[in-house]
């Protein structure tokens, strides 16, 4: 099955809040039917006395509420061109420090349609996401409101109980993958070539999300710390996937906020092989870190079964320059 963006929220890397929304006209909005705005439409509402949400990275947390009876004084925003007339609730988040969010609605009714919005401001044009049922950003330090709003449609329900859950963790590639011992090392050796089997069921999630892949990956992961030589090129390869499993490929250079995304390889469909490639670019022996993931966790062993072959260059040609940018991001 091919993975869609109404299942898959993107994952955003904050540049500001798009432009909105006015008249309502028919339309449908991820794959249901909606109410949809074509001009502007503002509302700058009052933030005292909203549920504060402190967070930090790696925190773990469910909320169940009801949006039933509550003020309905937001109607739009100008993220989205998507009409939300059905009662909000508003939480305040305060963030500390640089840290990865992931907010998601669960056990909705099936009638029940309630829409999330991230803000960095008490104004409707200060919206810097809205999804569906889940969405994802990297916060840098500062106040922003989660808002869970009711959208109109026809034959919907705008307000009812939800469960939020809140998952923050820290940005970029969390540092012990590359000094905890949880990668495998592995050598690639000249014309040589490297088999791995395995499952992604109950592998810890380490790595959610980076700029270099829109989509959100919420499998646990499998690491492997590769040697290459130098100018040594190499290509990972899945030659089968259980059925079920969404796979993902990433590539990094280190670990850490910055780390740098060398590769990545998502063709955003069940059952299907990814492969990347990649060639050592410095005249030294360098490691990558390459984590075999998956777009949603596998609900059994079988369900995450994969292989690995990674084949590795038969020639280790000189690099011509030895670019110092370059060498220092593998220290």
């Amino acid at each position: 099955m091919q993975r869609s963006l109404a299942l898959a929220a993107a994952f955003v890397f904050l540049a500001g809040p798009a432009a909105a929304a006015g008249p309502p006209v028919a339309g449908a909005r991820d794959g249901k039917p909606a109410v949809l705005l074509t001009a502007p439409l503002r509302t700058v509402f009052d933030c005292a006395g909203r549920d504060t949400l402190l967070l930090v990275p790696g925190l773990v947390d469910t909320l169940r509420d009801d949006t039933t009876g509550g003020p309905t004084a937001l109607d739009a925003y100008a993220c989205r061109p998507w009409a939300e007339t059905g009662p909000e609730h508003v939480y305040r988040l305060e963030v500390a420090e640089e840290l990865d969010f992931w907010a998601g609605l669960r056990d909705l009714a099936p009638d029940l349609d309630l829409d999330l919005f991230l803000l960095d401001g008490c104004d409707t044009d200060a919206c810097l996401i809205g999804e569906n049922t889940e969405l994802g950003a990297r916060l840098a330090p500062g106040t922003y409101w989660l808002i869970v709003d009711g959208a109109a449609g026809p034959g919907v329900v705008t307000a009812g109980a939800y469960t939020l859950a809140l998952e923050t963790r820290y940005p970029g590639v969390p540092p012990q993958i590359c000094t905890g011992g949880l990668a495998e090392p592995l050598a690639c050796t000249v014309g040589g070539g490297i088999a791995r089997s395995g499952t992604l069921f109950g592998q810890p999630d380490l790595l959610r999300s980076h700029p270099c892949n829109p989509f959100l990956a919420r499998g646990g992961e499998v690491w492997y710390a590769l040697e290459l030589l130098p100018g040594q090129g190499f290509s990972a390869n899945m030659p089968t996937v259980a059925p079920q499993l969404d796979a993902v490929l990433w590539l990094f250079a280190g670990c850490g906020p910055e780390a740098e995304c060398l590769a990545v390889a998502d063709r955003e469909t069940a059952g299907v092989p990814e492969s990347l490639t990649w060639q050592n670019p410095v005249a030294e022996t360098v490691t990558v870190w390459l984590a075999v993931d998956a777009a949603r966790p596998p609900a059994s062993e079988a369900a995450g079964a994969f292989e690995l072959a990674i084949t590795c260059g038969t020639e280790v040609p000189t690099a011509k320059t030895s670019i110092g940018s370059v060498r220092a991001r593998f220290r």
